[in-house]
């Protein structure tokens, strides 16, 4: 594990790795880039911010049920679709985040049992 990996670790914050939402994101620009819109223009459309739809795009963020249904009918997609890329990246994020924790839990308690030594 290399230096800023361990920084991370210790500070509690994840590590970098691909947001798990990024499928969903890029489902959600190739439909916009499609439709030959800009994010301003989906976020007139859809009634949202372009900086929210570009955290969304980027997959730093997951849209919620009405934010979702908003792009949904802005773009012209089938919402099941997008419910189900969504599951699938609540699903991939919870276990980065179970993945992180259990190296946590595993670098603490290497460290409680040098201590005890």
């Amino acid at each position: 594990m290399d230096r800023m990996q361990n920084k991370r670790i210790r500070r509690g914050r994840p590590l970098k790795s691909p947001p798990a939402s990024s499928r969903l994101g890029a489902h959600l620009r190739a439909a916009r880039l499609r439709g030959g819109l800009t994010l301003e223009g989906l976020g007139k459309k859809a009634g949202m911010t372009h900086g929210r739809l570009s955290e969304i795009e980027s997959g730093n963020v997951l849209p919620g049920r009405r934010s979702l249904a908003k792009i949904s009918a802005a773009l012209n997609l089938n919402l099941d679709r997008l419910w189900q890329l969504r599951a699938s990246s609540l699903v991939a994020r919870e276990w980065n985040r179970l993945i992180h924790h259990a190296r946590l839990v595993r670098r603490n308690s290497i460290a409680a049992i040098e201590r005890i030594l």
